[in-house]
């Protein structure tokens, strides 16, 4: 996947305004992924930036096929964030 490794080693520019930006953030992986190559990304952007790497139900794709799932961690996420 060198094109994928591409985009997230370009993204690290942007890593400077993340971090100056005033808006609570998490990066996120599927527990049903387990320790996937496209996990270590998430738990890689997490330390870089930093911020918490949330485990979330299901796996890479849950928020297509668990929708309903998803949906609801979603916006206990979001809710948790707004009082951080």
């Amino acid at each position: 996947m060198p094109h994928a490794g591409w985009q997230f080693e370009n993204s690290k520019s942007s890593y400077p305004k993340l971090r100056r930006g005033r808006v609570p953030m998490v990066t996120a992986a599927g527990r049903a992924s387990g320790n996937a190559f496209y996990v270590q990304t998430a738990y890689e952007l997490a330390r870089q930036l930093p911020c918490p790497c949330i485990e979330v139900s299901g796996h890479h794709l849950s928020y297509t096929t668990d929708a309903s799932v998803f949906a609801d961690e979603l916006h206990h996420i979001i809710e948790t964030l707004k009082r951080a």
